[in-house]
């Protein structure tokens, strides 16, 4: 038994005292003195009667399980064995399992105290009562019986445990720990490819853009195997090996794309927290079909069946809100192009005012012809890196929106009908009621009922999420500026006529003029005309070059404001509230402007005598005798009385306009009344009839 066992605890059985003087007194009684190598050891026999009794009531009975005792006092923890095998990684990069790490460490101490036993063979002999001649057996037996307790895999064979003692005492650091780790672990011994260039070889094959099956592989491989000598492959051993390598394989049998897609690491990103921060286009070949008629190249009618139409949308993922869309039968600029207007469109419908966004994300479809476009919708232009779809937001709300609405209509495709996916409709029943899908038409209104019922539900929390949007962080857009990236072209120059810009747009004529008094400036100027189709109060003239009347280019050095002209009645009777107001604003700026000239007739003459009185030697000259008499004087008080009658002209001619403008539109209809009725000799008649 060992000190420890003894004088350790709360209830020692022996105080230190007592032991100190017991083995002072009998000198053989202490086998072995502790050590950093273990424990002192005493013998049993000559211990004293009422220590084994007491060590027995403790212990039980050690010459029953003495050596049990003897190698459980030795074991102590490895802490370099513990690390070792929780580092320790196999071939092909795995980790040892829990299991295995604990089973290795136990055996890594059970060797080292049968190591230590082996070469302190003098005390233990003592501790076995000097029999050594069955020591190997003995040993072998004690530490089968220790295995449930300290969980170790040692061999029950003596030889075959001695010769492991043996190997372990032998060798030395990590390498006792690694003898430990058997060679088949891994499935080593069964590894069909021991060189690397059977592996290499595997792999070209593997990799092969043709996408070779297993069977094509294992008979290319095993042609070259035949010839080196190498073991060969089943095809079930190339699917493992496919599997194991797929990392590695994928880029050359299915492309980089596909290796981006599924393989490689991704960013995650969070939400915009406001609305207008961030938006994201593409377009979606919906998964509604609708049925359409061509003519076929002998001039026959042709029904197919299987049309998806195509819907670009434009999303704000701050609430997944969808913010603009088009339609149409395939993915084109133009169509991108009609979405971010609607989105722009829409964004007046909700906070009043058009607003462009701080950043837009999209593919790179369109290139250059509509990089311009979008670096002017956002402040921010980011594209997404090329084939790489899951860098954009809204892939998935496509997913979501055709499981939520489309996979509810008759005319539903499926998932992924391209890719090929096997979550499809029952193509029997499709076929049976394909005569009752919709046109075009009737598509584009399912796809559109599906982005307003969206529209609808998210409103209220677009609306919040735009209010948390700071004043400086918004950014309006002026409606000059709306027109000019979005506004449609009628393909034709216009002058200025007297009654303003006559236009022709979508086949209806149109008048349009503008209070600013550029446009009369600019009177030989061509204009090209661009409206918004679906609201013509306004438009923006571009001067442009023209060729009979065509519009050749719009070069855009002036640009001017139109509003759509006021139609005043010619029958006071048919006056209506506005009209009056209309007749105000056109008086007032035709007022401003006579005013304006006079102005600057006036100006022009007296700086014209201005020069005149500078220069004397201009006297004699013909200029000066048109402009001037010979005392300088009477052109300027002649042209002073032209410019205060004409001033006065004006000023009774303006009074005399407000007082006719002036009068309410009920005032007016009295006046027409009044003229229409002589009353006097209504009166009249009525008196001489008896």
């Amino acid at each position: 038994m060992s000190k420890p066992e003894l004088c350790g605890g709360h209830s020692p059985i022996l105080s230190q005292a007592a032991y100190n003087k017991m083995v002072q007194r009998q000198r053989k009684l202490r086998l072995r003195r502790g050590s950093p190598a273990g424990p002192a050891l005493l013998a049993w026999d000559m211990l004293r009667d009422d220590v084994r009794r007491a060590y027995t009531e403790r212990y039980g009975d050690p010459r029953q399980n003495g050596m049990e005792q003897a190698l459980q006092a030795l074991l102590k923890p490895d802490a370099q064995a513990i690390d070792y095998f929780a580092n320790y990684r196999l071939n092909d990069g795995r980790a040892l399992p829990p299991k295995n790490v604990a089973e290795y460490v136990a055996n890594a101490q059970m060797l080292d105290v049968l190591a230590r036993v082996s070469t302190q063979s003098v005390q233990f002999i003592k501790a076995l009562n000097g029999n050594n001649r069955q020591l190997w057996p003995n040993l072998a037996a004690a530490v089968a019986r220790l295995a449930p307790q300290t969980g170790h895999n040692l061999p029950e064979n003596p030889a075959r445990l001695r010769q492991k003692v043996m190997a372990w005492a032998q060798a030395t650091g990590n390498d006792r720990y690694a003898m430990l780790v058997p060679n088949k672990y891994g499935n080593d011994n069964a590894r069909k490819l021991r060189q690397q260039e059977q592996e290499s070889l595997l792999r070209q094959l593997l990799r092969k853009h043709q996408n070779f099956d297993n069977e094509q592989v294992r008979t290319m491989y095993n042609i070259v195997a035949e010839k080196l000598g190498w073991y060969k492959l089943s095809a079930q051993t190339i699917a493992n090996y496919r599997e194991k390598w797929n990392l590695h394989t994928i880029p050359g049998r299915k492309g980089e794309q596909a290796f981006d897609n599924t393989k490689a690491m991704l960013v995650k990103r969070s939400r915009p927290t406001r609305a207008m921060l961030y938006w994201t286009v593409d377009g979606w070949e919906a998964e509604l079909l609708y049925q359409s008629q061509s003519l076929n190249s002998k001039g026959l009618t042709t029904t197919t069946y299987h049309n998806r139409p195509t819907i670009v949308v434009v999303l704000d993922p701050s609430v997944r809100y969808p913010v603009g869309y088009a339609i149409g039968t395939h993915e084109t600029p133009a169509l991108i192009r009609q979405a971010l207007r609607n989105a722009v469109q829409h964004t007046k419908a909700l906070f009043g005012q058009y607003y462009k966004v701080l950043q837009l994300q999209s593919d790179r479809y369109g290139g250059g012809e509509l990089k311009s476009l979008y670096e002017f919708v956002a402040e921010k232009y980011t594209p997404a890196r090329a084939h790489n779809s899951k860098a954009k937001a809204i892939e998935p709300w496509f997913g979501w929106i055709n499981k939520k609405y489309c996979q509810l209509m008759p005319n539903w495709s499926g998932v992924g009908v391209a890719r090929g996916s096997q979550r499809q409709p029952n193509a029997e029943y499709l076929n049976k009621i394909r005569h009752s899908f919709p046109d075009f038409e009737g598509a584009r209104k399912q796809l559109e009922q599906i982005v307003e019922a969206e529209r609808a539900r998210l409103r209220d929390d677009y609306l919040q999420a735009w209010n948390a949007l700071a004043e400086a962080e918004r950014r309006p857009m002026s409606i000059d500026e709306y027109l000019m990236v979005f506004g449609e072209t009628t393909g034709y120059v216009n002058s200025l006529s007297p009654m303003g810009i006559v236009a022709t747009i979508e086949g209806q004529e149109m008048v349009f003029d503008s209070f600013d008094a550029r446009l009369r400036q600019l009177q030989g100027v061509q204009w090209c005309i661009k409206y918004d189709p679906a609201n013509t109060s306004q438009v923006l003239a571009l001067s442009a070059k023209g060729h009979n009347g065509r519009l050749v280019e719009a070069d855009g050095q002036h640009r001017i404001m139109l509003e759509k002209k006021h139609v005043q009645p010619m029958a006071l009777h048919e006056r209506a509230e506005g009209d009056v107001h209309e007749l105000q604003r056109i008086a007032a700026f035709n007022r401003n402007l006579k005013q304006d000239i006079m102005r600057v007739s006036a100006d022009d003459y007296q700086h014209t005598l201005t020069l005149f009185e500078r220069h004397p030697e201009l006297s004699d000259t013909l200029t000066k005798l048109v402009l001037v008499d010979s005392r300088g004087q009477h052109k300027d008080r002649r042209n002073q009385r032209h410019v205060q009658a004409a001033a006065a002209k004006a000023q009774k001619l303006q009074q005399k306009e407000q007082d006719q403008i002036g009068k309410t539109w009920t005032e007016q209809q009295e006046q027409w009344l009044d003229a229409k009725i002589d009353l006097q000799r209504y009166i009249q008649q009525e008196n001489q009839q008896p």
